[in-house]
């Protein structure tokens, strides 16, 4: 094969158009100001892999005591020749996936429990560090950084979709925007595992503390209390070539620029991922710029 014909593959190739997909997001991200990478890895805790996420992007803003990420996460996916279609219209109003310390207050037995228990603190010390968590976290029956919880901005928001070429259509182990789904998934529990792992060594500081058992308590205390002053706001998003559409309540079909999919669980809280058509990532990476206006109002430094 000729080089000229060797290149001319190569840059029509799936992995290559992956890639140009990918340095797009880049590049707008850095032109909307965020701080970008491309292709950065993170741990998969539960095979003790690293996995590759296309592209994250992060804010940080500041006010005092209170801090936050806005943590965009990204998968970049070709499928040209598929279609994606949505359906079951939802409630346009989301809620971030928040990885906080004081998430673990009100669940009877959760990671932060774990950790308590595997540095050897009894139940009643436990119970009373979490009591005392809860007195910082909540104030007046409110959480205490309430007025700076951010919401995603909204689009077209379904609990369904089908990805399909119309000769075929994909079953959920082989889609595509299900891989990516699970791989989105996996970056925000690492995100959760980097605080647990920031918890456990504020955990082992105290107890290596040369005091008494209940100042080490109470040392732990206000180390744990200084962690939930920062809160990771998880921002999911699959990029793709692939047209979107809305199969509406009259059986018709209307093409959208980008979507927000519910991803609905049993007996457990539902969590989303937004999936954008690659011609219109600028407008709706756009609207991330209500983020930083959030702020701004409040007179946050950002970073």
């Amino acid at each position: 094969m000729k080089e000229n014909e060797l290149i001319s593959k190569l840059l029509n190739s799936d992995a290559l158009n992956s890639l140009k997909i990918e340095s797009r997001v880049y590049n707008e991200l850095l032109k909307l100001k965020w701080h970008p990478e491309q292709s950065p890895y993170f741990l998969d805790k539960s095979s003790n892999k690293l996995r590759e996420l296309d592209v994250k992007a992060r804010k940080y803003f500041k006010k005092g005591d209170y801090s936050c990420d806005i943590d965009i996460l990204i998968e970049c996916k070709s499928l040209k020749n598929y279609h994606i279609i949505a359906n079951n219209e939802a409630t346009s109003t989301s809620n971030f996936e928040l990885v906080w310390t004081g998430s673990y207050i009100f669940q009877s037995v959760n990671k932060l429990d774990n950790l308590l228990y595997k540095h050897n603190f009894n139940t009643e010390e436990c119970t009373y560090i979490k009591e005392k968590l809860e007195e910082y976290c909540i104030v007046n029956g409110m959480y205490k950084w309430l007025d700076y919880m951010i919401l995603p901005f909204e689009i077209p928001t379904f609990n369904a979709y089908r990805e399909t070429n119309i000769n075929s259509t994909k079953d959920i182990d082989n889609s595509v925007i299900w891989k990516c789904i699970q791989s989105l998934q996996g970056a925000m529990i690492a995100h959760e595992d980097l605080l647990l792992d920031r918890i456990e060594h504020e955990i082992i500081e105290a107890k290596n503390q040369n005091n008494s058992n209940l100042k080490k308590i109470d040392d732990l205390v206000q180390r744990l209390c200084s962690t939930s002053n920062h809160v990771f706001f998880l921002h999911p998003i699959i990029v793709v070539e692939s047209k979107l559409w809305e199969f509406t309540n009259k059986g018709q079909l209307q093409e959208l620029k980008y979507l927000r999919l519910n991803i609905q669980r049993f007996f457990d809280a539902e969590f989303w991922v937004d999936i954008v058509n690659f011609d219109h990532i600028s407008e709706y990476l756009n609207k991330t710029k209500k983020y930083t206006s959030f702020h701004n109002r409040r007179k946050f430094i950002t970073f």
